[in-house]
């Protein structure tokens, strides 16, 4: 497979992962099913989806590597869009990666922006990487340079280099049970992801499903089976009814095709600003919902 369709495939797989999880963000599994019932499609706004940080960290992360042909430069480049990213107020932001931007709108160098935390920040944008080097022996150093931009424990690294590994092609887990309701730290995480891939290798749709219905951090760890798979598999392995009830601008689905090629147009800020407040919005709304039964 070429690389534009690698990344394609990763591109849409994170993005409809991402926004399929993303009502069921921090529920129990048996909570989620009694508020949602079956995963058919988004939950998030009447049957529409909208992405979170998974997506457009992924997102920031590919326009770095299209920037710059280095590892330090390339991780510099992603520190700059991350600066600037968290200026316009991104909903629902990791901890880590929010710390880490504002230092480095403080001031902080790229490799001083980071964090000793071992979330899955650096997991959750890592799969671009093995969709871009493939086999590339330089694949790991990339990898490496752009997690410590906001993660430095070496759990969240780890992660993050294997994440990339399996979207580049190597072995997939064979056998591994999928724990339920994980959180954000970053061996959980991956515990759930390996038992999703070892459960559905060649079946994007029914990874994705899985990741959700296990609960806990669904968005994160479905934008990661679904970034995995969609870079190991043609693009056609994406749903086509899951790519059109993901509702974003002015970073589209069809927005993130043209980035896959090389030719998508940076939007500019005050768009992409009152997208997150539209986001905020409905996010709060989902919060207050939660209040409310069956419990």
């Amino acid at each position: 497979m070429e690389r534009e369709e690698r990344l394609k495939g990763c591109l849409l797989g994170t993005a409809v992962g991402d926004a399929l999880g993303l009502a069921r963000e921090g529920l129990t599994a048996e909570r989620g099913r009694k508020m949602f019932g079956p995963l058919e499609k988004p939950d998030l706004l009447f049957g529409r989806g909208m992405v979170s940080d998974d997506t457009e960290l992924t997102v920031l992360t590919l326009q770095s590597l299209q920037s710059a042909d280095t590892p330090e430069a390339c991780a510099s480049d992603f520190a700059r869009r991350l600066r600037r990213w968290v200026l316009l107020i991104p909903p629902g932001v990791g901890l880590a990666t929010a710390r880490a931007g504002w230092r480095g709108v403080f001031g902080r160098r790229w490799d001083r922006m980071g964090v000793p935390s071992a979330g899955n920040g650096a997991a959750m944008r890592a799969a671009i990487f093995g969709a871009w080097f493939g086999n590339d022996p330089r694949r790991e150093a990339f990898v490496l340079a752009n997690a410590r931009v906001t993660h430095t424990d070496s759990r969240a690294i780890e992660a993050a280099i294997r994440v990339a590994a399996w979207a580049a092609g190597e072995p997939l887990p064979v056998e591994a049970s999928i724990p339920n309701n994980s959180n954000g730290f970053a061996p959980t995480t991956m515990a759930t992801v390996a038992g999703c891939l070892a459960a559905h290798p060649r079946d994007l749709q029914a990874g994705v499903r899985t990741a959700i219905e296990a609960g806990g951090d669904t968005d994160t760890i479905a934008a990661i089976v679904g970034g995995i798979l969609g870079a190991r598999l043609e693009p056609d392995a994406v749903p086509p009814d899951w790519i059109t009830s993901v509702i974003e601008q002015p970073r589209s689905m069809n927005w993130m095709r043209d980035l896959a090629r090389g030719s998508a147009k940076e939007p500019i800020a005050p768009l992409l600003f009152v997208r997150n407040l539209f986001l905020l919005v409905v996010v709060l709304f989902h919060g207050f919902r939660r209040l409310l039964p069956p419990y």
